[in-house]
């Protein structure tokens, strides 16, 4: 699991007696799977969530040792849900973004712009620091955001959704 991991995942004296997950919508929340028991498993698989397409969502854990003390909870960083026909490939739609990567000033030039609803950027931990309807086939973005890797999401009227990696470096 990428990001924090629970600190008392071993225990060499009382040894661990059962691990917990949860599933949310923001770090550390349990709105979709609340805390639920693993057991002494290490690994799970979860099956008939309903999950959105192009929402973030977060996987926490927790472990209880043989003294019955708890750990910190473990968050992941975040993870995506794409279904894969509702992205489209980067040949099927002109959609350019210059310059890549870039110091905050940028374009995004959209060929078929009349179907799309709008435009986010979020961060790699998932964070929206842009939204903006989309109403020409080229748009200046002059974003005062840091340094680093994020996703420029692409909504159309239809649903689909199509991302691009976006690189800022000042």
């Amino acid at each position: 699991m990428p990001g924090k991991k629970p600190e008392n995942s071993i225990d060499p004296n009382s040894g661990i007696s059962e691990y917990w997950y949860a599933l949310g919508t923001s770090p550390g929340a349990t709105d979709i799977v609340n805390w639920t028991n693993n057991g002494a498993n290490t690994n799970l698989t979860v099956s008939g969530l309903s999950l959105n397409n192009g929402s973030i969502y977060y996987f926490s854990v927790k472990s209880k040792n043989g003294a019955d003390l708890w750990s910190n909870i473990g968050t992941s960083d975040g993870f995506i849900i794409l279904n894969q026909n509702s992205i489209y490939n980067k040949k099927v739609k002109s959609i350019n973004i210059y310059p890549n990567p870039s110091n905050g000033i940028f374009k995004i030039e959209l060929e078929d712009y009349q179907n799309i609803r709008y435009i986010t950027i979020v961060s790699i931990d998932g964070k929206i620091v842009y939204k903006r309807r989309v109403n020409d086939k080229t748009t200046e973005m002059k974003l005062d955001i840091q340094n680093g890797v994020y996703i420029l999401k692409i909504w159309e009227e239809n649903g689909r959704i199509t991302l691009k990696k976006l690189l800022i470096h000042t």
